[in-house]
């Protein structure tokens, strides 16, 4: 049965890449598209997700490059099974600029790792964090797509980086909190001006729980937020995922036929753009509802409309 998942997920992947919108440009004719991955939670296996997704692109032929902004609590480096010799903490401290760091990674993936256990990260001023946000925008010419892991929650980092982003890929699990939280996320940053988001629902325990978050969280984003939001696909449980953290080696180099590597090799290919559902009000929209600041019986009145 596992062989015929992963057979199908893999036909999926084929079609996704045929489908993708190639990028053939000179190095420097044209800035980086830059994604942002946030969750409002932690642990949805956000950081895993994006060293994939990255290795998946980079076979697509991309100049990818991963920057890790999760400040204070990086670890990047580890999951690409890589030791860099300077983080953004040298950066923060003015002893390199951040394209003195870039690491090269498997498959020519350029890494920008940051630190972590870092004060001086972990507690980056508002104006030093507006510094580090312009001295991205420079490496923007370096690459065709910038993916930036950031912190979970919503902290003035997270939002910062959000925002500043071309587009945000929101990844929760099914699990009603993780749900929550990443509603409030996009809440939060559609506040401070960023309205592009597109989601991937992880750790799914069947195709059918993964398109029912979808749907309720696209449901509750357009009519409590007026806010489209793209759908780029789920990833399902899979128990290689934690093997291939435990062995520092990304999923796509150690179980590239697993069905979350082909899961994840088929959202590469639906990146640019996604696809949206149709919306649907699904079991969590009671609590994301609540979270919009909706009463009960506005929740009600919204729902027969």
């Amino acid at each position: 049965m596992i062989a015929d998942q992963a057979e199908a997920l893999r036909a999926l992947a084929g079609m996704a890449k045929a489908r993708q919108e190639p990028i053939n440009r000179e190095p420097g004719a044209e800035a980086a598209r830059l994604l942002a991955f946030a969750s409002g939670k932690g642990g949805v296996g956000k950081t895993t997700m994006v060293a994939n997704l990255a290795l998946a692109l980079a076979e697509s032929g991309h100049r990818v490059m991963v920057l890790d902004a999760d400040l204070g609590l990086a670890n990047i480096d580890l999951l690409f099974g890589i030791s860099p010799t300077y983080t953004l903490g040298n950066v923060v401290r003015g002893e390199q600029s951040l394209a003195d760091i870039i690491t090269t990674g498997p498959k020519g993936v350029m890494i920008v790792p940051g630190g972590s256990g870092l004060k001086e990260l972990a507690d980056l001023p508002r104006l030093r964090r507006q510094e580090l946000i312009h001295s991205i925008q420079r490496l923007r010419e370096r690459a065709d797509i910038i993916l930036m892991d950031t912190a979970a929650g919503v902290s003035q980092d997270v939002l910062g980086f959000v925002t500043f982003a071309d587009r945000v890929v929101v990844v929760t699990t099914p699990e009603p909190t993780a749900v929550t939280d990443a509603y409030a996320l996009m809440k939060l940053g559609l506040q401070e001006g960023q309205s592009n988001f597109a989601l991937v629902v992880n750790m799914a325990k069947s195709a059918a729980e993964a398109t029912a978050t979808a749907k309720t969280l696209i449901s509750v984003t357009k009519r409590f937020l007026g806010l489209p939001l793209d759908y780029l696909g789920s990833v399902p449980v899979d128990a290689h995922v934690s093997s291939s953290i435990r062995q520092q080696t990304p999923l796509a180099l150690a179980f590239p036929d697993c069905p979350a590597a082909v899961s994840l090799s088929a959202i590469a290919g639906t990146m640019f753009p996604g696809d949206g559902l149709a919306p649907e009000t699904g079991v969590l929209a009671g609590v994301l509802c609540r979270l919009a600041g909706i009463g009960n019986r506005q929740g009600k009145r919204a729902r027969e409309q």
